[in-house]
């Protein structure tokens, strides 16, 4: 049984035919976009410095009242909490001040796991 077409001569047939045979869905991947290497290394180098801030700068007083309430706690034996500055990020660490080592400038800390932790004068931006 021969089917017509349109035209009544079995054309419109004999191409859905020849081109289901050869015509590939390619899914998704028609939706990505095409990537070259230098656009991705871009587009990675901005994700990493999203939300990165300046370091902030500090003044004697500041400086001062650190030094201050790290000497109270260390007497009284009573843990702080650090914020520091590092890459662009502010962290916060709750630990004891085990040492203030001035040569190296840095405070040397123990949390309450018992993990030591070295954290230097000038990342550091308060202390409570």
């Amino acid at each position: 049984m021969t089917h017509r077409g349109k035209f009544g001569d079995g054309s419109q047939w004999i191409t859905k035919d020849y081109f289901d045979d050869r015509l590939n869905d390619r899914g998704m991947v028609k939706w990505q976009p095409i990537m070259i290497p230098e656009h991705a290394a871009l587009l990675r180098k901005s994700r990493s410095e999203y939300g990165k801030s300046p370091k902030p700068e500090l003044d004697e007083q500041a400086y001062e009242e650190i030094s201050r309430t790290v000497a109270e706690a260390m007497a009284e034996n009573r843990p702080l909490t650090f914020t520091y500055w590092r890459d662009g990020h502010t962290y916060d660490i709750t630990a004891h001040c085990h040492y203030c080592d001035a040569q190296r400038k840095e405070f040397r800390l123990i949390d309450s796991e018992g993990n030591r932790e070295r954290l230097s004068f000038d990342c550091v931006i308060s202390v409570e």
